[in-house]
């Protein structure tokens, strides 16, 4: 009797959700797709886009160029020959930038010394304690 009890009110074992366990391999195969994807595209080269006319030195050809932290956009940059352009420079970082054009001379050539801005300048070292001055005064001099 007792046994015939325990089967008539017998708790069936929960059944485990698969859902969660499908979700993370559909999501963790979509990652990997779309790695995958951006490696290749990265790999391929990048086309030329149309500049249209050179510029000329009556109407040159206007250039906007974003200075990042680590890199300038656009990159590359596309020049014909010969060509006049005018920069049009944007600096998009944190840090101060600076734009050198020229053959391979210029490029490793050291970099020229620039005016201090205003709130560059120089202070004057602090002054010593007027203790420190009476007791030792040749060594803050």
């Amino acid at each position: 009797m007792l046994e015939s009890a325990q089967s008539s009110g017998a708790v069936r074992p929960r059944r485990i959700s698969r859902a969660p366990v499908i979700v993370l391999v559909v999501g963790l195969g979509l990652a990997v797709g779309l790695v995958l994807l951006g490696s290749d595209l990265a790999a391929r080269p990048v086309a030329s886009p149309a500049i249209g006319q050179p510029g000329t030195v009556a109407a040159p050809r206007d250039v906007n160029v974003i200075m990042r932290d680590y890199h300038f956009d656009p990159t590359p940059l596309y020049l014909y020959p010969g060509e006049t352009v005018r920069f049009n420079i944007v600096n998009g970082g944190m840090l101060e930038h600076e734009l050198v054009l020229g053959d391979a001379a210029v490029q490793q050539a050291p970099p020229l010394r620039r005016r201090r801005s205003p709130r560059h300048r120089r202070r004057a070292p602090p002054r010593a304690p007027a203790a420190c001055v009476s007791c030792c005064p040749q060594a803050h001099r």
